[in-house]
């Protein structure tokens, strides 16, 4: 009898040890799926063919002013548009910060289209490896004259014409778009461990009347309808705010044919097509099917140019 009752015991501990791995992998996965979403499917267009909207951009960084005066960074003495130093001085013993040192320029983007003023921009995901100086550890993110850099963000198109972007710029030799392995780790593991949290709060409460077989067919089907509810959710939390920003740049493209380059409006106009198939295709698969009607969610229409 004690020694059931600590068999018991053990197996409760071990359920809430997968139902606590369940929830934090959860907890995770729902709280990246966006970003892990917008990193296939966000809009790239040229910058020539961008309206009011959201967009991934990708151009060269240059002066604003289009002089030859130079902005040096600290470390390497680049020419830069912009420069963060971040430093710690050891102090008894103490590696102590010191406040960030930080100068740039006014500076554009410039693809082959055309070009974008930035505003308002956050240099992201660019610092060099630390180095150690006698007492002193530096790094340091810059964005060079003429480097390439992916930008993420808004763009607002003035009534002259002129295009400004406020949002996150990433140097392209920094940028990283490739899936996170950690993400799908997380994903398959609320799977996997909510099954065996299954298994085990089914152990405490089966019939003698039904054998283990039974059981464990009841759990893999619970579980399966537990994925399917969970995919159909992960699919409105990582798509609906990138739908509905689709659905504006589809508004202002056609709003904008009659103001804009007719050549200009047809490479956005191709651009927001073909990622809209892409995003059209993955939307009649099944869960996301499902999840679609389910939510209401109104997906982008192919523009006919």
């Amino acid at each position: 009898m004690v020694g059931r009752s600590s068999h018991e015991r053990n197996r409760r501990w071990w359920g809430i040890v997968f139902f606590s791995i369940t929830l934090a992998s959860a907890i995770y996965t729902f709280s990246s799926v966006e970003s892990e979403v917008r990193k296939r499917y966000s809009l790239d267009t040229p910058i020539a063919g961008t309206v009011d909207g959201k967009y991934r951009i990708e151009g060269s960084a240059y002066r604003l002013d289009g002089s030859n005066e130079i902005l040096q960074s600290r470390l390497n003495s680049s020419n830069v548009v912009y420069f963060c130093l971040e430093q710690k001085l050891l102090i008894d013993g103490q590696w102590i910060a010191q406040p960030a040192i930080t100068n740039s320029v006014p500076y554009i983007l410039r693809d082959t289209s055309g070009d974008v003023r930035v505003e308002k921009s956050r240099i992201v995901g660019a610092f060099s490896r630390e180095i150690e100086r006698m007492n002193v550890r530096q790094r340091e993110a810059m964005l060079m004259v003429a480097e390439p850099a992916l930008a993420i963000g808004t763009i607002h198109v003035e009534p002259d014409g002129a295009r400004v972007f406020e949002g996150d710029i990433t140097p392209s030799r920094f940028y990283k778009n490739h899936a996170n392995a950690f993400f799908l780790l997380a994903n398959y593991s609320v799977y996997i461990n909510a099954f065996f949290f299954l298994v085990i709060l089914a152990a405490d409460y089966r019939s003698s009347r039904y054998g283990r077989g039974v059981q464990t067919l009841t759990c893999l089907l619970t579980t399966c309808i537990l994925i399917l509810c969970i995919e159909i959710c992960l699919y409105r939390v990582g798509n609906q705010d990138l739908l509905a920003e689709y659905r504006q740049v589809e508004n202002n493209l056609i709003s904008a044919e009659d103001s804009m380059d007719r050549g200009a409006w047809i490479l956005g106009i191709d651009s927001y097509n073909e990622h809209t198939k892409q995003i059209r295709e993955q939307a009649e698969r099944f869960p996301a099917n499902i999840s679609q009607h389910l939510f209401g969610l109104r997906l982008p229409e192919i523009i006919v140019r």
